[in-house]
């Protein structure tokens, strides 16, 4: 009895203490605003649900309207603050960014690795005289092969030494255009850039145009594709004809074949050329050209047409 009775006593004093317990708040006078915002008739026509509703909502139409500038004041001091924080935001990298990279042109012309369907697309730029680059070359392949369509890489020309590699960047877009891109690079860091390293540089030549040439005939390429000169449709009486209009300027003229095309219509074609150019500064047509210059015309041509293919 006495156990219960005490309980009882505890309870009712620890009631009591909480229902005359005070905050600091209680005490704390509310702040005043603006008489141009107190807007208590507003909580007054919101707390009123008199009548019908469209007497409730003229009423709040009313009162906004009645308020409608100190909330136009307040909306665009709200869109600037809001204008400011998106600025700061914008310089600011957050930290799950992504962040875009065009590829689009890469993409084009093949310097990609990996099919286009891969969830996570890695760019690499490098430079072909870049021996990090190179190291780098293998784990790009790892990557793809190992994660099955998840990753692709596309590959951007990043010169960095221009003396030195653009030779090798120019020549890889020539490949991309032949759809061998990935050929051509993996076949230039073993076949140049590593035997130029282990020079230190002293060999030079294996990162130029000769020594790359070379070896890309060995990867099937067309190294005359997208020659300008390979696009030519001219036949022999064109090459006579150009040798007349060059002849007909009556100036000193030099005349330097470059060899080393071995083509069968190479020897025909300088013949016409010499005998258009004979003709227009002598003013003799093909039949009245001299035994002595045709002879130095034939043995011009047989020299530059070398022997055919």
């Amino acid at each position: 009895m006495t156990k219960t009775f005490a309980s009882l006593l505890f309870l009712t004093v620890v009631t009591t203490g909480c229902e005359n317990s005070r905050s600091k708040l209680d005490d704390m006078a509310p702040a005043k605003l603006p008489k141009a915002l107190q807007i208590d008739s507003v909580a007054a026509a919101s707390a009123d649900h008199s009548g019908t509703t469209e007497d409730r909502l003229a009423r709040i139409e009313n009162t906004l309207a009645k308020y409608r500038e100190p909330l136009e004041f307040l909306s665009k001091v709200y869109e600037q603050q809001q204008q400011q924080a998106d600025q700061e935001a914008r310089r600011e990298h957050a930290p799950d960014a992504m962040f875009a990279v065009p590829v689009a042109g890469d993409l084009e012309v093949g310097m990609v690795e990996g099919p286009s369907t891969a969830y996570v697309t890695i760019v690499k730029a490098f430079d072909f005289a870049c021996p990090y680059c190179m190291k780098v070359n293998d784990t790009m392949h790892e990557l793809v092969k190992d994660y099955g369509g998840k990753v692709r890489v596309v590959y951007k020309n990043l010169v960095v030494h221009p003396e030195t590699a653009t030779m090798g960047h120019l020549a890889s877009c020539a490949a991309a255009k032949q759809h061998k891109y990935l050929e051509f690079k993996d076949a230039f860091w073993t076949n140049a850039f590593t035997p130029y390293a282990q020079s230190r540089g002293a060999d030079a030549d294996k990162m130029g145009k000769d020594h790359i040439l070379a070896f890309s005939k060995d990867l099937g390429l067309d190294t005359a594709k997208s020659d300008p000169t390979g696009t030519w449709s001219l036949e022999a009486r064109d090459f006579e004809e150009n040798g007349r209009r060059i002849g007909s300027l009556r100036l000193p003229t030099l005349v330097v074949q470059e060899g080393g095309y071995r083509t069968r219509t190479l020897g025909t074609n300088a013949r016409r050329f010499f005998e258009g150019l004979h003709a227009a500064i002598y003013g003799a047509p093909h039949a009245a050209i001299s035994g002595a210059a045709r002879a130095a015309i034939s043995g011009a041509a047989r020299a530059g047409s070398g022997s055919p293919k």
